[in-house]
């Protein structure tokens, strides 16, 4: 629990937010540079880089934030609680995969990562919001393409909950069938969001993902093919993402009173994303 034990150590040693974040990255340069050479696997040169400092910080915080306290909160039929941590699971990991391709200068590769990590956002706020019955249908699809990829027949149980796999069961045949609400989309969810610059950043990493006539355009055009779209825009978004997904775990599992400690211990990790109305508003 390294950012932890750092966040409380220096707690009563600062009289603002931005002067805690330059305490804690001193205080914790030995674990960066740890870090960075175990999880991330970097040269030498690179550990030299603190571009992504913070991000490194928050992945570290939001694993223990989970093991250590709300994993312990979760009941076993709780399945919107379920989702969540697989979520966030995930999102750590793809988290360390990007700072790797970035590190490296692989902006191309870190541009999926990037989208996913909005979608991912969305799609989890949704269930969230919709309660259990949607996670169901969200766990439920992801065991129908277990059997699809194993190409095994469906279920009784699903056959019985969703009905026979024909072209007219949006279920089984459209990417978002899991969602009760008719012709969902990623971008739909992200306009759920209500975050217009989120939204921007979803649409421009999306043109990007396919061999598209714009992402071919685009890259064959671009100084540097591999960052069609720049190394500061992909931090950014990283680490803009990963905060607001922190928020996420807070807000859903605990009430007001209980999210200050944690919200102000992430205000020192990023106050500028902390302070900042966009942040607040995805």
């Amino acid at each position: 629990m390294a950012v932890f034990q750092a966040l409380i150590d220096i707690t009563n040693k600062v009289s603002n937010y931005e002067d805690s974040k330059e305490l804690l990255l001193k205080k914790l340069d030995k674990f960066l540079v740890t870090f960075k050479s175990n999880e991330l696997r970097l040269t030498k040169k690179q550990k030299q880089y603190h571009d992504y400092d913070e991000i490194i910080l928050l992945i570290d915080f939001a694993k223990d934030l989970w093991d250590e306290i709300i994993l312990p909160k979760i009941k076993k039929d709780d399945k919107c609680g379920i989702i969540l941590g697989k979520m966030l699971g995930r999102f750590l990991m793809q988290t360390k995969e990007t700072l790797f391709l970035l590190s490296n200068n692989v902006g191309l590769s870190a541009i999926s990562n990037v989208r996913l990590f909005m979608e991912s956002f969305a799609i989890t706020k949704y269930i969230l919001d919709k309660g259990d019955n949607e996670a169901k249908r969200f766990m439920d699809f992801g065991y129908y393409q277990q059997l699809l990829d194993r190409k095994l027949p469906l279920t009784p149980e699903l056959i019985n909950e969703y009905g026979e796999k024909i072209p007219d069961n949006s279920f089984y045949y459209i990417p978002y069938g899991w969602c009760s609400e008719e012709k969902m989309n990623g971008t739909k969810l992200i306009e759920r969001l209500k975050s217009p610059i989120l939204l921007d950043y979803y649409r421009l990493t999306c043109n990007y993902i396919h061999a598209s006539p714009y992402s071919l355009i685009e890259i064959s055009n671009a100084e540097d093919h591999f960052f069609p779209i720049p190394y500061a825009f992909l931090i950014r978004i990283t680490r803009r993402c990963l905060f607001n997904f922190i928020k996420l775990v807070l807000s859903y599992t605990m009430s007001e009173e209980e999210q200050q400690p944690y919200l102000i211990l992430i205000s020192m990790l990023s106050p500028e994303l902390f302070n900042n109305e966009e942040s607040e508003n995805v």
